[in-house]
């Protein structure tokens, strides 16, 4: 089947699930997902003439995992986002069941590429799918317009039989490029023995050179990248992300460890943080994305976080915080402001499951101070909590300690099922999926000791 039928066929599929998505309330309408069915991993973030894309897994015929194809949508702000042809489909004549997570690049002839993961599954004799052979990381070409993708005649790009490479695991995957230097490098995840780094050896990025093992980093979803004056490196291990923050040099080709933690608090069960990628845009911002894990419903799964603006703090602390264009989403605001004193609050805030609360405590000593939400009709709560023992967000404790006297900022995105809160000037970021009831929450400010608490609330417009 050729490229335009497979591609007809599959936004077909997501079309027909169109109207029963829509009709999901615990679905989010301001962060971005599919028409609808099954979306995963963001990949190929890239910002390029004005234009943010996203590229991202996608299953078009089910609301479930299934055979990756690429879903592909591009935004002038970061906020408001236009679906595009899906970008990749199995190449099944090729033996292709499935194309994995990647990246974007521009080549040196000015031409949008995509690279990503090959893969190849069957059934065995037990009717559980298995892999035929090993994964290979492939290339796709685009036009001008980014609109229209064909698969590099040349593929595989990479494959494990490549002259001089370490013994790996047959699903090595998820190949991100970065440059350093005027060079041109990409790592690729999974690998076993560690990270291993490649080079471009031409301006097409057709062929690339074995450089050995930048790390003995090994996990999915590899994204390195320099953030100021420091190099992290994000990967995804099957849990919440973890990132490295370290130095990466040209002449020996290594990357440094300096510190280590994760990226996100929200780990374990539904709707952690996952699978991280990232662009720099016209302004040098470092914007991260990621998948939220778990959020779905009939015709329909997945969402990504809200984008984020990512940099690193003097003592090598990655900081994160929403990026600014989602205040345009802002409706009136309503204002609640007073002075506790081991006592809670109500806040004015507009009704339903699609808010922003920014509330800040100005804090006497070393007293608490959180919020609570709870949706009445089902009994639901959604918790935080913050002190100088450390705090407690969603169900996770996380070692933010605060220090005596110190204000407090939090942020609060509810958006239907999914809930993302951001703390101490981006120290500390937690997404999770919530159960709210239909009707929303009753919000209160809850203070342990005594602070003035100021909380502005506004509903959030829907995006698409």
């Amino acid at each position: 089947m050729d490229r335009d039928t497979m591609i007809e066929k599959a936004e077909a599929a997501v079309e027909a699930a169109r109207e029963v998505a829509e009709g999901d309330w615990r679905r989010p309408a301001y962060h971005f997902r599919p028409v609808a069915q099954w979306m995963n991993d963001p990949n190929g973030t890239v910002y390029h003439d004005g234009w943010y894309h996203v590229f991202y897994q996608h299953h078009p015929f089910d609301a479930h995992w299934g055979p990756m194809y690429w879903g592909h949508a591009r935004s002038r702000d970061l906020v408001r986002w236009e679906h595009l042809p899906i970008a990749l489909w199995p190449s099944k004549e090729l033996d292709e069941t499935g194309c994995f997570s990647g990246c974007a690049a521009v080549n040196g002839r000015g031409e949008p590429m995509l690279f990503y993961t090959s893969v190849s599954h069957g059934r065995g004799p037990d009717g559980k799918m298995v892999m035929r052979k090993p994964f290979e990381q492939w290339a796709a070409v685009g036009d001008a317009e980014w609109k229209t993708w064909r698969k590099h005649p040349g593929n595989p790009v990479l494959e494990l039989m490549t002259p001089g490479l370490p013994e790996m695991r047959e699903d090595w995957r998820d190949p991100f490029i970065f440059q350093e230097g005027g060079r041109t490098f990409m790592v690729v995840g999974m690998c076993g023995a560690g990270t291993p780094l490649f080079e471009a050896e031409d301006e097409g990025l057709e062929k690339w050179a074995y450089q050995g093992l930048m790390s003995d980093i090994s996990a999915e979803c590899p994204n390195f990248l320099k953030v100021g004056q420091k190099w992290l490196y994000l990967c995804s291990p099957f849990a919440s992300v973890e990132y490295f923050v370290g130095d990466f040099s040209l002449e020996t080709l290594k990357f440094t460890v300096e510190g280590h933690g994760l990226l996100d608090g929200g780990e374990g069960g539904n709707g952690r943080f996952y699978a991280s990628n990232v662009l720099y845009d016209a302004a040098g911002r470092c914007v991260l994305f990621g998948w939220v894990v778990g959020p779905h419903g009939p015709g329909w799964a997945g969402c990504l976080a809200l984008p984020r603006e990512l940099w690193v703090d003097e003592g090598g602390l990655p900081r994160q915080r929403p990026v600014v264009e989602l205040e345009a989403l802002r409706g009136e605001m309503a204002l609640t402001e007073g002075t506790l004193q081991d006592a809670q609050m109500e806040v004015q805030a507009p009704q339903g499951n699609r808010l922003e609360l920014r509330a800040r405590f100005y804090r006497r000593g070393d007293a608490g101070c959180g919020l609570q939400f709870v949706w009445a009709e089902t009994g639901a709560m959604a918790e935080m909590s913050f002190g100088a023992e450390g705090c407690r967000v969603l169900g996770v404790e996380r070692d933010m300690r605060l220090q005596e006297d110190e204000a407090l900022e939090v942020r609060v995105f509810l958006d239907g099922c999914v809930m993302e809160v951001f703390a101490g000037d981006g120290r500390l970021a937690v997404a999770k999926v919530v159960e709210p009831g239909e009707a929303g929450p009753i919000v209160e400010a809850l203070v342990v000791g005594e602070a003035e608490v100021r909380v502005e609330a506004w509903e959030m417009e829907g995006i698409w």
